[in-house]
């Protein structure tokens, strides 16, 4: 008799990052790479922010992230977030070049928190 096949564990569904209303692209963009980051193991559990780079192209893909272990987490970390954002296309519609987004994120076990960091102008223009 032939053993039978075993199951193979199914993946745990991806937690997809919820919308907000009216939420601005580059917030939306944030919260996307935070779900993507959340198993990377950062930002222990939201008790402290963590800041994440990224030069996107005009059609939201994303062409390099920046994340530093001066923030407290380990090289292997940076190289998880680096991985787990390179894929990722941002709903970018309103940049017609290339530019650079910097986020500050929270990552709670339900949720996530974004706020943009920089550039200044950017970052300005959000909060009118």
């Amino acid at each position: 008799p032939k053993p039978e096949p075993k199951a193979e564990p199914k993946p745990e569904p991806k937690a997809e990052p919820k919308a907000v209303a009216g939420e601005a692209p580059e917030l939306a963009a944030g919260r996307q790479v935070a779900e993507a980051i959340r198993p990377c193991g950062v930002g222990a559990r939201g008790a402290r922010s963590l800041r994440v780079a990224a030069v996107v192209q005009p059609g939201g893909k994303v062409v390099r992230t920046l994340a530093n272990t001066k923030q407290g987490i380990t090289d292997k970390q940076v190289l998880c977030i680096r991985k787990a954002v390179a894929p990722l296309s941002l709903p970018m519609p309103s940049w017609s070049e290339a530019g650079f987004i910097e986020w500050s994120l929270r990552i709670f076990d339900d949720r996530v928190e974004v706020q943009v960091a920089g550039p200044p102008e950017l970052k300005a223009r959000l909060k009118r």
